[in-house]
């Protein structure tokens, strides 16, 4: 399984500056009759890799991704940077639409979704303490 997108190339170069101070982040995943589940995302250069919070916590290095979105920017001259998304088919844990939920609510924690959401990405790198989940949950569920 895969997602895709096309990302206007000034949104992506936004995205990559604020990644680039807050290169970690939790995003939570609801999960029908089942509560929440929270994936971590890590950016590395023009890759974002998620993993079950879950798993990272308990293998960190050695935590698989569940999902890789992977930037290519060859078009950026254009206006554009093309997107595609890997899932890990394999472990089951995501299908294509909970994949493209979690791109979505990065993009809103990283780009479009306002003050309030950068706050909580900058507590949670910048300032670990001042980090609240149930903050997390209520912005989330402001999609």
């Amino acid at each position: 399984d895969a997602v895709s997108a096309v990302i206007p190339a000034h949104t992506y170069q936004q995205l990559l500056r604020v990644a680039r101070a807050n290169p970690l982040f939790v995003l939570p995943l609801p999960r029908a009759g089942q509560g929440v589940e929270f994936f971590f995302l890590q950016f590395d250069f023009h890759q974002v890799h998620f993993t079950s919070l879950v798993e990272y916590k308990a293998s960190q290095a050695q935590a698989r991704p569940y999902l890789t979105l992977t930037h290519y920017t060859d078009y950026m001259d254009r206006g554009v940077v093309l997107m595609r998304g890997e899932i890990d088919a394999e472990r089951g844990l995501l299908d294509a639409q909970s994949a493209q939920y979690l791109a979505l609510q990065m993009q809103q924690f990283y780009v479009t979704g306002g003050a309030e959401k950068r706050r909580l990405l900058e507590a949670f790198n910048q300032r670990p303490a001042e980090f609240d989940y149930r903050e997390l949950m209520e912005a989330a569920e402001k999609l």
